[in-house]
């Protein structure tokens, strides 16, 4: 007979320091990161692919008419940010001081953030792990903008040790694929 694994998932982003503090409860079995985090001799580590932060926009906004973008003044950003405890942190990146500078949101999910662009002028950085789909069904399109080099992340997957079987974590890492857009 075959044993089975008993399998469910739920997506949620969070911090680095939130997935530490949930892995250590005991909360978590596998995780997605972009960075190596610490989780503990009980987790195994392992490397899979790049992840490319691109701006984007929906389909039909202001700026896809043009095919280098000198500026984003004027619209509003959507911008990826954990709530910790009672503040708001921001992950670094290209946008960090053009937030500071202009009128923006933060979504601490990126499903959010791919919603709120999909439905208003608003513009995001946001991986393209996250809108592999949207980017391939035309629902947004990603910008080129004058003087930004997009960033590129290390994605890892984590396992527990002992909550995770070894041919379970190579069967899903395996069955994991780099997306296109």
């Amino acid at each position: 007979s075959t044993v089975r694994e008993q399998v469910s998932f739920d997506y949620m982003d969070q911090s680095p320091e939130m997935m530490e503090r949930s892995a250590r409860k005991g909360l978590l079995d596998v995780v997605l990161s972009f960075g190596d985090i610490l989780l503990g001799q009980d987790w195994h580590t392992i490397p899979l692919w790049e992840v490319q932060w691109k701006v984007v926009v929906r389909k039909g906004h202001p700026l896809t008419r043009k095919r280098v973008v000198n500026s984003l003044d004027g619209f509003p950003l959507v911008g990826f940010c954990y709530i910790e405890g009672d503040r708001l942190t921001s992950r670094k990146s290209p946008l960090q001081n053009t937030f500071q500078a202009i009128r923006g949101d933060g979504s601490e999910n990126t499903r959010y953030s791919l919603e709120i662009v999909r439905k208003t002028d608003s513009v995001a950085y946001l991986p393209d792990l996250c809108m592999a789909g949207a980017l391939k069904k035309g629902d947004i399109r990603s910008l080129q903008v004058a003087g930004w080099k997009n960033e590129k992340r290390q994605l890892y997957i984590h396992f527990n040790k002992d909550r995770v079987r070894q041919k379970f974590a190579k069967q899903l890492t395996r069955g994991l694929s780099q997306p296109s857009a």
